[in-house]
Protein backbone atom coordinates (compact mmCIF):
# COMPACT_ATOMS: atom_id res chain seq x y z
CA UNK A 1 0.00 0.00 0.00
CA UNK A 2 1.30 3.54 -0.96
CA UNK A 3 1.69 6.29 1.29
CA UNK A 4 -0.01 9.79 0.98
CA UNK A 5 3.27 11.31 0.24
CA UNK A 6 3.57 8.50 -2.66
CA UNK A 7 0.25 8.86 -3.81
CA UNK A 8 0.78 12.83 -4.31
CA UNK A 9 4.48 12.72 -5.38
CA UNK A 10 3.23 10.02 -8.31
CA UNK A 11 0.86 13.12 -9.61
CA UNK A 12 -2.46 11.90 -7.60
CA UNK A 13 -3.31 14.86 -5.59
CA UNK A 14 -7.08 14.64 -5.76
CA UNK A 15 -6.95 11.34 -4.19
CA UNK A 16 -8.32 11.07 -0.41
CA UNK A 17 -6.09 10.23 2.14
CA UNK A 18 -5.64 6.56 2.52
CA UNK A 19 -7.93 6.46 6.29
CA UNK A 20 -10.62 7.75 4.26
CA UNK A 21 -10.59 5.18 1.29
CA UNK A 22 -12.62 2.23 1.75
CA UNK A 23 -9.98 0.31 -0.10
CA UNK A 24 -6.61 1.58 -0.15
CA UNK A 25 -4.85 2.68 -2.99
CA UNK A 26 -2.45 1.21 -5.05
CA UNK A 27 -0.48 3.11 -7.42
CA UNK A 28 -0.55 1.40 -11.05
CA UNK A 29 2.67 -0.30 -12.46
CA UNK A 30 1.57 0.03 -15.61
CA UNK A 31 -0.74 2.29 -17.69
CA UNK A 32 -4.68 1.43 -17.75
CA UNK A 33 -4.53 -0.32 -21.46
CA UNK A 34 -1.97 -3.03 -20.83
CA UNK A 35 -3.83 -3.77 -17.91
CA UNK A 36 -7.37 -4.08 -19.53
CA UNK A 37 -7.59 -4.87 -23.10
CA UNK A 38 -5.31 -6.12 -25.66
CA UNK A 39 -3.97 -4.69 -28.75
CA UNK A 40 -4.87 -5.04 -32.10
CA UNK A 41 -2.70 -8.13 -33.03
CA UNK A 42 -3.66 -9.66 -30.19
CA UNK A 43 -0.77 -9.37 -27.16
CA UNK A 44 -0.75 -6.51 -24.31
CA UNK A 45 -0.27 -2.98 -25.78
CA UNK A 46 3.13 -1.54 -24.40
CA UNK A 47 3.80 1.76 -23.41
CA UNK A 48 3.99 3.89 -25.62
CA UNK A 49 4.26 7.98 -26.05
CA UNK A 50 2.88 7.78 -29.46
CA UNK A 51 -0.28 9.01 -28.46
CA UNK A 52 1.32 12.15 -26.59
CA UNK A 53 1.61 14.83 -29.45
CA UNK A 54 4.28 15.05 -32.25
CA UNK A 55 6.13 18.67 -32.20
CA UNK A 56 10.05 19.07 -32.45
CA UNK A 57 10.38 15.61 -34.49
CA UNK A 58 9.46 13.60 -31.95
CA UNK A 59 6.49 10.74 -31.86
CA UNK A 60 3.40 11.39 -33.82
CA UNK A 61 0.28 11.40 -32.32
CA UNK A 62 -2.67 9.37 -33.53
CA UNK A 63 -4.32 12.07 -34.74
CA UNK A 64 -0.78 12.47 -37.36
CA UNK A 65 -1.12 8.82 -37.59
CA UNK A 66 -4.98 8.65 -38.52
CA UNK A 67 -4.58 11.64 -40.56
CA UNK A 68 -1.95 10.26 -42.48
CA UNK A 69 -3.42 6.88 -42.85
CA UNK A 70 -6.78 8.72 -44.62
CA UNK A 71 -4.66 10.52 -46.85
CA UNK A 72 -2.50 7.43 -48.55
CA UNK A 73 -5.89 5.19 -48.62
CA UNK A 74 -7.28 8.26 -50.63
CA UNK A 75 -4.85 9.26 -52.69
CA UNK A 76 -4.69 4.92 -53.61
CA UNK A 77 -7.96 5.22 -54.82
CA UNK A 78 -7.67 7.83 -56.78
CA UNK A 79 -4.59 7.22 -58.74
CA UNK A 80 -6.66 3.52 -59.24
CA UNK A 81 -9.86 5.68 -60.63
CA UNK A 82 -7.38 7.57 -62.92
CA UNK A 83 -5.70 4.74 -64.40
CA UNK A 84 -8.62 2.79 -64.75
CA UNK A 85 -11.10 5.57 -66.31
CA UNK A 86 -11.83 4.68 -70.03
CA UNK A 87 -10.27 7.29 -72.42
CA UNK A 88 -12.40 9.73 -73.90
CA UNK A 89 -12.34 8.90 -77.52
CA UNK A 90 -9.56 9.98 -79.83
CA UNK A 91 -10.14 11.54 -82.92
CA UNK A 92 -7.86 13.23 -85.67
CA UNK A 93 -9.43 16.68 -85.03
CA UNK A 94 -9.13 18.51 -82.24
CA UNK A 95 -12.90 18.55 -81.06
CA UNK A 96 -15.43 15.54 -81.53
CA UNK A 97 -19.13 16.13 -81.00
CA UNK A 98 -20.35 14.00 -77.88
CA UNK A 99 -23.13 11.83 -79.00
CA UNK A 100 -26.75 13.06 -77.21
CA UNK A 101 -25.31 16.38 -76.02
CA UNK A 102 -24.62 18.69 -78.88
CA UNK A 103 -21.48 19.89 -77.25
CA UNK A 104 -18.24 20.09 -78.58
CA UNK A 105 -15.46 18.23 -75.92
CA UNK A 106 -11.78 18.35 -76.45
CA UNK A 107 -10.26 15.30 -77.96
CA UNK A 108 -8.11 13.25 -75.33
CA UNK A 109 -4.92 12.26 -75.54
CA UNK A 110 -3.04 9.87 -73.33
CA UNK A 111 0.05 10.84 -70.98
CA UNK A 112 2.97 9.22 -71.76
CA UNK A 113 2.47 8.13 -67.88
CA UNK A 114 -1.11 6.69 -69.07
CA UNK A 115 0.39 4.94 -72.03
CA UNK A 116 3.13 2.93 -70.19
CA UNK A 117 0.21 2.07 -67.85
CA UNK A 118 -1.73 0.53 -70.20
CA UNK A 119 0.71 -1.26 -72.07
CA UNK A 120 2.13 -3.06 -69.03
CA UNK A 121 -1.57 -3.88 -67.70
CA UNK A 122 -2.86 -4.84 -70.91
CA UNK A 123 0.07 -6.43 -73.29
CA UNK A 124 2.72 -7.36 -70.25
CA UNK A 125 1.53 -11.42 -69.58
CA UNK A 126 0.90 -12.46 -65.43
CA UNK A 127 0.52 -8.63 -64.59
CA UNK A 128 -3.16 -8.01 -64.01
CA UNK A 129 -4.86 -4.37 -63.64
CA UNK A 130 -5.21 -3.49 -59.70
CA UNK A 131 -9.03 -2.66 -58.98
CA UNK A 132 -10.45 0.29 -57.09
CA UNK A 133 -12.97 -0.37 -54.75
CA UNK A 134 -15.49 1.33 -56.98
CA UNK A 135 -14.44 -1.34 -59.35
CA UNK A 136 -15.37 -3.74 -56.70
CA UNK A 137 -18.64 -2.35 -55.78
CA UNK A 138 -20.18 -1.67 -59.52
CA UNK A 139 -18.61 -5.12 -61.24
CA UNK A 140 -17.54 -7.29 -58.82
CA UNK A 141 -14.21 -8.60 -57.46
CA UNK A 142 -11.80 -10.18 -60.42
CA UNK A 143 -9.27 -12.24 -59.50
CA UNK A 144 -6.13 -12.05 -61.01
CA UNK A 145 -5.96 -14.66 -63.42
CA UNK A 146 -2.31 -13.83 -64.44
CA UNK A 147 -2.73 -14.47 -67.82
CA UNK A 148 -1.88 -18.40 -68.17
CA UNK A 149 0.24 -18.33 -64.91
CA UNK A 150 -0.51 -20.30 -62.25
CA UNK A 151 -1.95 -18.54 -59.23
CA UNK A 152 -1.47 -18.71 -55.64
CA UNK A 153 -5.28 -18.10 -55.54
CA UNK A 154 -6.14 -21.11 -57.22
CA UNK A 155 -3.61 -23.04 -55.43
CA UNK A 156 -5.80 -21.98 -52.35
CA UNK A 157 -9.05 -22.48 -53.58
CA UNK A 158 -7.78 -26.24 -54.61
CA UNK A 159 -6.77 -26.45 -51.72
CA UNK A 160 -10.20 -24.93 -49.47
CA UNK A 161 -8.12 -22.05 -48.07
CA UNK A 162 -9.93 -19.18 -47.50
CA UNK A 163 -8.97 -16.04 -49.47
CA UNK A 164 -9.80 -12.68 -50.86
CA UNK A 165 -11.82 -14.01 -53.62
CA UNK A 166 -14.27 -16.08 -51.09
CA UNK A 167 -14.75 -13.01 -49.09
CA UNK A 168 -18.36 -11.26 -49.25
CA UNK A 169 -18.39 -8.60 -51.95
CA UNK A 170 -18.92 -5.82 -49.17
CA UNK A 171 -16.09 -7.36 -47.34
CA UNK A 172 -13.76 -7.31 -50.34
CA UNK A 173 -14.87 -3.75 -51.26
CA UNK A 174 -13.93 -2.60 -47.67
CA UNK A 175 -10.56 -3.84 -47.76
CA UNK A 176 -9.85 -2.46 -50.84
CA UNK A 177 -10.89 0.88 -49.41
CA UNK A 178 -7.88 0.78 -46.70
CA UNK A 179 -5.15 -0.21 -48.43
CA UNK A 180 -2.35 1.98 -49.42
CA UNK A 181 -0.78 3.03 -45.98
CA UNK A 182 2.60 1.06 -44.71
CA UNK A 183 3.09 3.04 -41.54
CA UNK A 184 4.18 4.18 -39.44
CA UNK A 185 1.58 2.89 -36.04
CA UNK A 186 1.27 3.45 -32.81
CA UNK A 187 4.37 1.20 -32.25
CA UNK A 188 6.72 2.53 -34.07
CA UNK A 189 7.73 1.99 -37.98
CA UNK A 190 7.42 -1.61 -38.38
CA UNK A 191 10.23 -2.86 -40.07
CA UNK A 192 9.06 -6.25 -41.79
CA UNK A 193 6.53 -4.96 -43.31
CA UNK A 194 7.80 -4.92 -46.43
CA UNK A 195 5.50 -2.26 -48.51
CA UNK A 196 2.07 -4.35 -47.39
CA UNK A 197 -0.71 -2.28 -46.19
CA UNK A 198 -1.39 -1.89 -42.42
CA UNK A 199 -3.36 0.48 -40.13
CA UNK A 200 -2.16 2.88 -37.75
CA UNK A 201 -2.49 0.62 -35.26
CA UNK A 202 -0.71 -2.25 -36.25
CA UNK A 203 -3.26 -4.48 -37.89
CA UNK A 204 -2.30 -6.05 -41.51
CA UNK A 205 -5.07 -4.66 -43.93
CA UNK A 206 -3.66 -7.33 -46.62
CA UNK A 207 -3.70 -10.84 -45.39
CA UNK A 208 -3.49 -13.99 -47.82
CA UNK A 209 -5.63 -15.70 -45.24
CA UNK A 210 -7.31 -13.53 -42.79
CA UNK A 211 -10.46 -11.16 -43.56
CA UNK A 212 -9.37 -7.78 -42.23
CA UNK A 213 -12.99 -6.66 -42.55
CA UNK A 214 -14.15 -9.14 -39.92
CA UNK A 215 -10.67 -8.18 -38.02
CA UNK A 216 -12.49 -4.64 -37.90
CA UNK A 217 -15.74 -5.28 -36.21
CA UNK A 218 -14.06 -7.80 -33.45
CA UNK A 219 -11.74 -5.24 -32.63
CA UNK A 220 -14.58 -2.93 -32.59
CA UNK A 221 -17.07 -5.13 -30.63
CA UNK A 222 -14.35 -6.11 -28.04
CA UNK A 223 -13.66 -1.96 -27.17
CA UNK A 224 -17.10 -1.74 -27.32
CA UNK A 225 -17.91 -4.24 -24.96
CA UNK A 226 -14.81 -3.37 -22.26
CA UNK A 227 -16.22 0.30 -22.14
CA UNK A 228 -19.74 -1.09 -21.47
CA UNK A 229 -18.85 -3.91 -19.00
CA UNK A 230 -19.30 -4.03 -15.34
CA UNK A 231 -15.26 -3.92 -14.44
CA UNK A 232 -14.97 -1.10 -16.61
CA UNK A 233 -18.15 0.86 -14.78
CA UNK A 234 -16.48 -0.37 -11.35
CA UNK A 235 -13.66 1.25 -12.03
CA UNK A 236 -15.02 4.72 -13.41
CA UNK A 237 -18.89 4.65 -11.72
CA UNK A 238 -20.94 6.85 -13.76
CA UNK A 239 -18.28 7.23 -16.57
CA UNK A 240 -20.18 6.90 -19.98
CA UNK A 241 -18.91 6.93 -23.52
CA UNK A 242 -20.01 9.86 -25.45
CA UNK A 243 -20.15 11.49 -29.05
CA UNK A 244 -18.93 14.74 -28.46
CA UNK A 245 -20.66 16.95 -31.69
CA UNK A 246 -17.86 19.29 -31.98
CA UNK A 247 -14.95 17.40 -32.47
CA UNK A 248 -17.20 13.93 -33.92
CA UNK A 249 -15.01 11.82 -31.35
CA UNK A 250 -16.04 9.99 -28.51
CA UNK A 251 -15.06 10.48 -24.92
CA UNK A 252 -16.38 9.40 -21.46
CA UNK A 253 -18.35 12.07 -19.81
CA UNK A 254 -20.01 11.91 -16.40
CA UNK A 255 -16.57 11.45 -14.78
CA UNK A 256 -15.77 11.87 -11.20
CA UNK A 257 -15.08 15.94 -10.42
CA UNK A 258 -12.60 14.80 -8.18
CA UNK A 259 -10.27 12.97 -10.84
CA UNK A 260 -11.01 15.07 -14.15
CA UNK A 261 -7.74 16.26 -15.90
CA UNK A 262 -5.83 14.03 -13.69
CA UNK A 263 -4.29 10.73 -14.65
CA UNK A 264 -7.01 9.02 -12.97
CA UNK A 265 -9.44 10.44 -15.78
CA UNK A 266 -10.86 7.37 -17.79
CA UNK A 267 -10.23 9.71 -20.75
CA UNK A 268 -6.34 9.69 -19.76
CA UNK A 269 -6.03 5.92 -18.52
CA UNK A 270 -7.73 5.01 -22.20
CA UNK A 271 -6.73 7.05 -24.92
CA UNK A 272 -5.18 4.84 -26.67
CA UNK A 273 -8.28 2.66 -26.77
CA UNK A 274 -10.52 5.73 -27.21
CA UNK A 275 -8.43 6.35 -30.17
CA UNK A 276 -8.87 3.15 -31.54
CA UNK A 277 -12.37 2.88 -30.55
CA UNK A 278 -12.94 5.99 -32.44
CA UNK A 279 -11.05 5.11 -35.36
CA UNK A 280 -12.54 1.83 -35.93
CA UNK A 281 -16.24 3.31 -35.40
CA UNK A 282 -15.44 5.27 -38.38
CA UNK A 283 -14.43 1.91 -40.45
CA UNK A 284 -17.54 0.74 -39.13
CA UNK A 285 -19.46 3.35 -40.12
CA UNK A 286 -17.92 2.98 -43.78
CA UNK A 287 -19.04 -0.79 -43.84
CA UNK A 288 -21.96 0.01 -43.35
CA UNK A 289 -21.95 2.98 -46.03
CA UNK A 290 -20.54 -0.16 -48.34
CA UNK A 291 -23.28 -2.39 -47.78
CA UNK A 292 -26.06 0.49 -48.10
CA UNK A 293 -24.26 1.71 -51.44
CA UNK A 294 -23.91 -2.11 -52.79
CA UNK A 295 -28.07 -2.57 -52.05
CA UNK A 296 -28.92 0.36 -53.68
CA UNK A 297 -26.72 -0.89 -56.90
CA UNK A 298 -28.39 -4.23 -56.33
CA UNK A 299 -31.62 -2.70 -56.61
CA UNK A 300 -30.86 -0.17 -59.46
CA UNK A 301 -29.53 -3.22 -61.64
CA UNK A 302 -32.97 -5.16 -60.89
CA UNK A 303 -34.91 -1.72 -61.87
CA UNK A 304 -32.92 -1.61 -65.11
CA UNK A 305 -33.61 -5.45 -65.93
CA UNK A 306 -36.76 -5.16 -65.33
CA UNK A 307 -37.39 -1.73 -67.33
CA UNK A 308 -35.32 -4.03 -70.38
CA UNK A 309 -37.06 -6.97 -69.71
CA UNK A 310 -40.59 -5.11 -69.97
CA UNK A 311 -39.31 -3.64 -73.29
CA UNK A 312 -38.21 -6.60 -75.26
CA UNK A 313 -42.02 -8.48 -73.60
CA UNK A 314 -43.66 -5.20 -75.20
CA UNK A 315 -41.81 -5.59 -78.19
CA UNK A 316 -42.70 -9.00 -78.53
CA UNK A 317 -45.96 -8.94 -77.99
CA UNK A 318 -46.28 -6.05 -80.59
CA UNK A 319 -44.68 -8.76 -83.41
CA UNK A 320 -47.23 -11.62 -82.17
CA UNK A 321 -49.92 -9.75 -82.24
CA UNK A 322 -48.94 -8.46 -86.14
CA UNK A 323 -48.41 -12.16 -86.74
CA UNK A 324 -51.50 -13.57 -85.51
CA UNK A 325 -53.22 -10.62 -87.77
CA UNK A 326 -50.90 -11.95 -90.69
CA UNK A 327 -49.15 -8.60 -90.89
CA UNK A 328 -45.22 -8.89 -91.91
CA UNK A 329 -43.35 -6.56 -90.12
CA UNK A 330 -40.06 -6.65 -91.91
CA UNK A 331 -40.58 -8.01 -95.72
CA UNK A 332 -36.83 -10.07 -95.68
CA UNK A 333 -38.34 -12.25 -93.01
CA UNK A 334 -41.86 -14.54 -93.26
CA UNK A 335 -44.72 -13.60 -90.91
CA UNK A 336 -44.38 -17.04 -89.23
CA UNK A 337 -47.12 -18.31 -86.40
CA UNK A 338 -47.72 -17.22 -82.43
CA UNK A 339 -44.48 -17.90 -80.52
CA UNK A 340 -46.06 -20.62 -78.61
CA UNK A 341 -43.44 -19.62 -75.16
CA UNK A 342 -43.67 -16.27 -74.99
CA UNK A 343 -46.02 -14.69 -72.39
CA UNK A 344 -48.31 -13.86 -74.95
CA UNK A 345 -48.47 -16.95 -76.34
CA UNK A 346 -49.17 -18.91 -73.33
CA UNK A 347 -51.93 -16.06 -72.38
CA UNK A 348 -53.28 -16.58 -75.80
CA UNK A 349 -53.69 -20.90 -75.87
CA UNK A 350 -50.95 -21.30 -78.49
CA UNK A 351 -48.95 -24.70 -78.72
CA UNK A 352 -46.79 -26.22 -80.56
CA UNK A 353 -44.55 -25.64 -83.99
CA UNK A 354 -40.96 -25.37 -83.57
CA UNK A 355 -38.47 -22.33 -83.33
CA UNK A 356 -37.83 -20.93 -86.91
CA UNK A 357 -35.40 -17.34 -87.22
CA UNK A 358 -36.14 -17.14 -90.23
CA UNK A 359 -39.85 -15.71 -89.38
CA UNK A 360 -40.77 -12.19 -87.51
CA UNK A 361 -41.89 -14.08 -84.38
CA UNK A 362 -39.23 -16.56 -84.06
CA UNK A 363 -41.86 -19.22 -84.65
CA UNK A 364 -43.89 -21.33 -87.14
CA UNK A 365 -46.29 -24.37 -87.16
CA UNK A 366 -47.98 -23.76 -83.55
CA UNK A 367 -52.10 -23.63 -82.82
CA UNK A 368 -54.12 -21.77 -81.24
CA UNK A 369 -56.20 -23.24 -78.83
CA UNK A 370 -59.82 -21.53 -77.53
CA UNK A 371 -61.64 -21.94 -74.38
CA UNK A 372 -64.66 -24.33 -73.92
CA UNK A 373 -66.55 -25.83 -71.05
CA UNK A 374 -63.65 -28.07 -68.89
CA UNK A 375 -60.84 -26.47 -70.18
CA UNK A 376 -58.40 -25.60 -73.48
CA UNK A 377 -59.69 -27.64 -76.54
CA UNK A 378 -58.10 -27.19 -79.65
CA UNK A 379 -60.53 -26.72 -82.67
CA UNK A 380 -59.65 -29.38 -84.89
CA UNK A 381 -61.05 -31.52 -82.00
CA UNK A 382 -64.19 -29.70 -81.92
CA UNK A 383 -63.36 -27.78 -79.24
CA UNK A 384 -66.83 -24.79 -79.04
CA UNK A 385 -65.73 -21.30 -78.24
CA UNK A 386 -67.77 -20.64 -75.01
CA UNK A 387 -69.42 -22.92 -72.91
CA UNK A 388 -73.23 -22.54 -72.87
Amino acid sequence: MATDAEIREAGYKYIPQQQYLQNPFVLPTSTEEEDQLGSATGSGIPYTNAFTGGGGGGPLSTQNLMTGFGTAITDRQAKLNEMNRPMRPERRTANYNQPGQGVFTPAEQPTFKRSIQDFIYDKVPYIDRPQSYEDIMTKGYQKPTGRGLPTIFNFMNKMGIQNFASLPQSDQAFITSQKGYTGPTVFGQIGSNMGHSIDPFGKNVESMFGNYAEGVRKDYEKLSDYFGSEKFSKKYGDATLTLNEETGQYEFTGVDPRVVGTKLDPNYMNKMNLARYNFRKNQINKQEGIKSDLGLIDEARAEDIRQTQGRIDRDETNINRATERGQAINKNEGVGTVNPTSAYGKDQGYTGGSANPHTQSGWSGSTKEKMAYGGRVPFFYGGIATAL
